[in-house]
C-alpha cells in the first residue's frame, strides 16, 4: 500500500507567504512603516529589516504573525497563501 504524503514540499526560502504579504501592501499603498505600525497595533512587534526578509523569503513566518498580517492587511489567512499552494493542499487533503 502507497504512503500518503502528509507534508508539502517548500517552495522557495523561509516561508510562502511572503511575496503575497509584499504584493497585498503595495496595493494597498502601504509602506514598510505603515504595515509594521498595524502590526505593533495588533501587539505584534515587527523591525523593518525582519518584514523585509519575510516578503524576501529569507526568513520564517510564525502563526501568530501570519494572522497579525492578514489582520493587518484586512484579508483572511487564506488570501495569504499563493494559488498553487492552496490548490496542492486542498487535493492532498481531499485525497
Amino acid at each position: 500500500m502507497k504512503r500518503a504524503e502528509t507534508s508539502l514540499k517548500p517552495v522557495r526560502g523561509a516561508n510562502v507567504v511572503g511575496p503575497v504579504i509584499r504584493s497585498r501592501r503595495r496595493a494597498k499603498h502601504l509602506k514598510h512603516k505603515d504595515l509594521i505600525a498595524r502590526l505593533e497595533g495588533d501587539g505584534v512587534p515587527m523591525g523593518e529589516p525582519a518584514l523585509s526578509k519575510i516578503e524576501n523569503q529569507q526568513r520564517a513566518v510564525l502563526d501568530y504573525e501570519v494572522l497579525a498580517f492578514a489582520r493587518a492587511l484586512g484579508v483572511s489567512l487564506a488570501k495569504l497563501y499563493p494559488p498553487r499552494l492552496k490548490r496542492k493542499a486542498t487535493r492532498k487533503i481531499k485525497g
